[in-house]
């Protein structure tokens, strides 16, 4: 009888399972750098042009940083879907490996109602032991980047299809779907997790930003692993950057 109980514990299944994918920890170095090297060497670039005699019509172009991020910010994308493209061509991936498989609404829910509280609660609590230990932290620093294209108009719109559905299911696929799995393999569960949530805070550089981003993609995460799918990551995310959009725009005051 003892024998049974034990075997039966040895096959439950851990509380963050470990999603199963080929592709290793050096393809993710990989599209990690070339992630990383696209935007870098598309500033070098525009800073590069920016210091030659050009025409004038040139110049106004250069000098419109809004316009110039835009491209970067389209470049830098189109560089992501290939390099996801290559990763699936290259192991042959299914949409299961990817994380694109079927979950439980009803459960989704769940995890959105105590998400959202308990992101709320830690961003609260977390931001006061900051400002409490360094009090010249600004926490409410607008994010700087969020209408990229533009504030009003079809600039607006556009920054709103970029932020609300364009970078969820990008940084998802990328970080909980194609990331996250290898980073689990290679340092355990705990750290993988930590590491995964810290490279994708970092990317976002202003301080307050890289706090709450922090605290959201590790709930991001235990909601990909848990609901054994990246599609509720990507739909919290998106309704994360809904709410967060609708107030930088002024929708919600």
């Amino acid at each position: 009888m003892q024998t049974v109980n034990n075997t039966d514990r040895s096959k439950r299944q851990p509380w963050l399972p470990r999603p199963e994918v080929p592709w290793r920890i050096r393809d993710v170095i990989i599209v990690l750098a070339i992630t990383a090297l696209v935007p870098f060497t598309l500033a070098l670039l525009w800073f590069g042009l920016k210091h030659l005699p050009l025409p004038a019509e040139a110049m106004k172009l250069l000098t419109n940083t809004q316009a110039v991020e835009s491209v970067i910010d389209i470049l830098t994308l189109v560089v992501e879907f290939g390099l996801l493209y290559w990763i699936v061509k290259k192991y042959h991936a299914s949409r299961k490996e990817l994380g694109l498989n079927g979950f439980s609404w009803w459960r989704f829910i769940l995890f959105v109602i105590g998400g959202l509280f308990l992101l709320t609660a830690s961003v609260i609590l977390i931001f006061s032991i900051v400002v409490w230990l360094v009090p010249s932290f600004n926490a409410d620093q607008a994010q700087s980047n969020a209408l990229t294209y533009g504030s009003n108009g079809v600039g607006l719109w556009l920054s709103f299809v970029a932020a609300v559905i364009i970078a969820p299911v990008v940084e998802e696929l990328y970080f909980r779907g194609l990331i996250l799995p290898v980073f689990m393999r290679r340092f355990g569960t705990l750290f993988g997790i930590i590491l995964t949530s810290l490279l994708f805070a970092l990317l976002h550089f202003q301080p307050n930003v890289v706090i709450y981003t922090f605290i959201l993609a590790i709930l991001l995460a235990v909601t990909r692993l848990r609901l054994k799918s990246v599609i509720p990551s990507i739909v919290l995310h998106a309704i994360n950057n809904l709410i967060a959009f609708s107030i930088i725009a002024g929708w919600i005051r």
